[in-house]
């Protein structure tokens, strides 16, 4: 997806960028202003940071985009493979760089309980890079080719991947942070660290009940 380059000098104008970061911040700081609960907090954040990233993706691909004469389009599958191969190895920085812009995408979508499943990140991926793709083909706004469908989804999916592997290891961490809270309170204050000991059995018997 030769758009992918305008992320390193994105042709989206620079009031644009200005524009598009001054709402993101005044977004977030009324959000934080205005809401006490962090649940909602975060689900308002990350809504915006979709929105806001969403939109820059579609300006970075389609909107802002010079047009070029002629329909171009890739109907083969795994074509730059084949390119790759025959030496045209500049299509594995581009490749790479197909997979890693939608991986914002599925490390935004994880954050949502309504998307947190790996098939809805892999279908709502699949359905955003065809619409671009087919949109960049019939509007002559770039090639619209199948390998960046594929690579595209796959993205998401890494995103999402990403997303579940980092919250399993933070809930892994906070067991280890109160295991060693723990040792400590039955070194320094045996009491407590009995007391503590009793109640979160206590509570591990009521959950077991439930």
């Amino acid at each position: 997806m030769d758009y992918l380059w305008s992320f390193a000098n994105p042709k989206i104008p620079d009031f644009l960028w200005g524009l598009s970061f001054f709402v993101l911040c005044f977004a977030m700081a009324l959000t934080c202003i205005f809401t006490k609960k962090g649940r909602l907090i975060k689900r308002v954040l990350f809504s915006i940071l979709l929105i806001e990233y969403v939109t820059l993706l579609l300006c970075s691909t389609i909107i802002m985009r010079t047009q070029s004469a002629g329909i171009h389009y890739k109907t083969e599958l795994f074509w730059s493979y084949f390119a790759i191969t025959n030496g045209r190895t500049e299509l594995i920085a581009e490749n790479l760089l197909n997979i890693f812009v939608f991986i914002p995408l599925g490390l935004l979508l994880s954050t949502f309980e309504c998307f947190n499943r790996w098939w809805i990140v892999l279908i709502i991926g699949l359905l955003l890079s065809t619409c671009i793709e087919f949109s960049q083909s019939i509007f002559q706004r770039g090639l619209g080719e199948f390998d960046d469908i594929f690579h595209n989804t796959l993205g998401a999916i890494i995103g999402y991947w990403i997303a579940l592997s980092l919250n399993n290891l933070k809930h892994k961490n906070m067991q280890i942070v109160k295991n060693i809270w723990k040792f400590i309170s039955f070194l320094c204050w045996p009491q407590q660290g009995k007391h503590i000991t009793k109640q979160s059995q206590s509570y591990k018997e009521h959950d077991n009940g439930n």
